[in-house]
């Protein structure tokens, strides 16, 4: 990809001045699997092409958006073909993964963090529900929960299970969070609960950017953080946690706590997969 560096405003209307091209490394880097180096590598190969869009974008019409696409075929092929890997392997897996989610109980997940969460019913979103573990514990504390799943399968299931507790499920997903958009006022509680691994960096700045825009004052995000490996059907991307507390300060979020811990789930922990929690004060 080429991109130039004069974005005359003349010209910002008709064309963002990005050639794309085909990016054979980007393509062999998600063929060779679930290795997490060469998967970085290739997501910083595209980094600065995401945010050359991010600033050009507001500036484009949507068929000049459609014809100058922000990646190279092949970075737009590979961010498609790990989503899509990433949605269909949760699918596929969701008869045992709803067991997985559901066996732990919400105080050992979130015994970490829960002490920093509003102790008077407050508005509260879950993203990246599951089968709604956690938002149907959050619903009998007496708080008013929204849950985002973007996974049929794993949705269904968690409205199956979880029905009469009066949570507001929203097939939906980072980084954009678009439906939810006409969703009442601010959230005083978010919790993103293993999600942030399979969004690629360019996705995760904006998802702060998402997530800190339907946070109240005073409200509380809260990040695990997957590290180490994964399923070559849910395929995961390299977190660096400095960096994610960066990002969360950048948009006005201040880290309250950060505590790293085992996997609750004994092939996981087997397997050196370990997590990183991050609790986020919007505006304080």
């Amino acid at each position: 990809m080429v991109i130039s560096s004069s974005l005359a405003t003349s010209n910002l209307t008709h064309r963002a001045r990005i050639q794309p091209g085909p990016c054979v490394f980007c393509q062999n880097a998600y063929e060779a699997g679930n290795r997490h180096s060469r998967i970085a590598r290739a997501i910083e190969h595209a980094h600065e092409r995401m945010h050359v869009y991010a600033r050009t974008r507001q500036y484009l019409s949507p068929d000049a958006a459609r014809r100058n696409p922000p990646w190279s075929r092949g970075m737009l092929s590979v961010m498609d073909r790990i989503r899509e890997t990433v949605l269909a392997g949760y699918q596929a897996a969701a008869d045992d993964l709803a067991v997985r989610y559901e066996q732990p109980s919400f105080e050992r997940v979130h015994a970490h963090t829960a002490h920093l969460y509003p102790s008077s019913p407050s508005r509260a979103l879950d993203v990246g529900a599951g089968t709604g573990r956690d938002a149907a514990h959050l619903a009998a504390l007496g708080h008013d929960v929204v849950a985002v799943e973007p996974v049929d399968a794993m949705r269904q299931r968690g409205q199956a299970l979880h029905g009469a507790e009066g949570i507001q499920w929203v097939e939906d997903s980072l980084p954009l969070l678009a439906r939810l958009n006409d969703i009442g006022p601010r959230f005083d509680l978010i919790t993103c609960i293993a999600v942030w691994q399979h969004l690629t960096p360019g996705e995760r700045a904006s998802a702060f950017e998402v997530l800190a825009s339907k946070l109240a004052q005073g409200g509380l995000l809260v990040l695990s953080l997957r590290r180490g490996p994964a399923p070559a059907e849910r395929p995961v991307l390299p977190i660096d946690v400095a960096d994610t507390v960066y990002q969360a300060e950048h948009h006005g979020l201040r880290c309250v706590l950060q505590k790293d811990a085992q996997s609750l789930q004994a092939r996981n922990r087997n397997a050196g997969v370990h997590w990183t929690w991050l609790a986020l004060r919007a505006g304080s």
